[in-house]
């Protein structure tokens, strides 16, 4: 330290005048803080913040223009993969009906609906 230590006499005396100097507010001071705080009670108007329209709205709940691209990507796949389905998964309109390419027959042979069909109508 720059300055040589205090004894505790020294240290008591500084002490008692600074408890003794107690500062009043200015009345300006006083004032200015009653201003600020009945500024700061007041309700404040803010201006309505804009409706967003409905697609706005699905857009932000679907993770904006990101979601919404895989969201159509996945579409657009489910709706090719329903139309034109690949060998390995069946056609859903066909198990729902029971009306698929091929059928047992009664004596057990394997045959297409175009042959049953033509059965029928040759009577």
């Amino acid at each position: 330290m720059t300055k040589p230590e205090l004894t505790e006499a020294q240290l008591d005396a500084m002490f008692s005048s600074a408890r003794r100097d107690v500062a009043e507010p200015t009345p300006d001071f006083l004032s200015g803080l009653e201003e600020a705080a009945v500024h700061a009670l007041k309700p404040q108007v803010r201006a309505p913040e804009p409706r967003l329209s409905w697609f706005a709205q699905l857009s932000e709940a679907l993770g904006g223009w990101a979601g919404l691209g895989g969201l159509a990507t996945a579409t657009v796949a489910g709706v090719w993969i329903g139309v034109s389905p690949p060998d390995a998964i069946p056609d859903p309109l066909g198990v729902v009906s029971g009306f698929t390419e091929e059928t047992v027959s009664i004596d057990g042979w394997l045959t297409t609906d175009a042959d049953i069909w033509q059965d029928f109508d040759d009577g």
